[in-house]
C-alpha cells in the first residue's frame, strides 16, 4: 500500500487516528488491526497529509473561525509536501496558546460559553496532572488556552468534521 494512495489522514482511509488536542501531538495513536492502539511511528508522521500531496494547507476550526492554521511543507527537513506530523504539530502549537485577553473579555460576557470554557480548562489541567505530563500548578498557571474553547470536542478521530481543510 503506497502512502500516496492512502494517506493516514485521508477521508475513507482504513486507518483510525486518535488525537486528544489537549495533549502533545506525539501522544497521537492509531488503531492497529482493529485490536489495539499504538503511537504513530516515523513512517506515519512523515507521509503526506493529503492526496495529492500539497505544499500548503489551511486548517479551519468551526468553533473559532478566526483561528486559521496555515501549514506549509518544510523542505529543510527533506519533505516538499505537508506531512501528517506537520498537521499534528501545527494543530497542537496553535491550540496550546493562551487565549488573548481581549478575546476572553469579549467572549466571556456569555455566561454559558464562559462556564463551558472554564470547565474545559479545569478538565485539561487535571488530565495533564493525572498523566504526569505537567504538574497541576504549572498547568493551572498557563490559564485558559485556545484548546479550552473546543470544550468536549477536543478529541479527534480522523477524519473529524470538527477539523477540516
Amino acid at each position: 500500500m503506497s502512502s500516496y494512495s492512502e494517506p493516514l489522514l485521508a477521508k475513507g482511509s482504513p486507518n483510525l487516528v486518535h488525537l486528544d488536542l489537549r495533549l502533545p501531538y506525539t501522544c497521537a495513536r492509531k488503531l492497529v488491526r482493529s485490536a489495539h492502539w499504538t503511537h504513530l511511528n516515523h513512517g506515519d508522521l512523515k507521509q503526506p497529509a493529503s492526496h495529492p500531496p500539497r505544499e500548503h494547507m489551511r486548517l479551519y476550526i468551526p468553533e473559532c473561525a478566526d483561528w486559521i492554521i496555515e501549514v506549509r511543507a518544510r523542505p529543510i527537513y527533506g519533505w516538499d509536501y505537508v506531512t501528517v506530523e506537520d498537521i499534528l504539530e501545527a494543530l497542537h502549537n496553535e491550540l496550546d496558546r493562551p487565549v488573548e485577553h481581549d478575546r476572553w473579555a469579549r467572549d466571556s460576557v456569555n455566561p454559558r460559553h464562559a462556564e463551558r470554557v472554564k470547565k474545559a480548562c479545569s478538565w485539561r489541567v487535571a488530565m495533564l496532572n493525572d498523566k504526569k505530563l505537567v504538574s497541576y500548578e504549572d498547568a493551572r498557571q498557563r490559564g485558559l488556552l485556545r484548546v479550552d474553547y473546543l470544550g468536549s470536542r477536543c478529541l479527534v478521530f480522523w477524519v473529524h468534521n470538527g477539523v477540516r481543510w
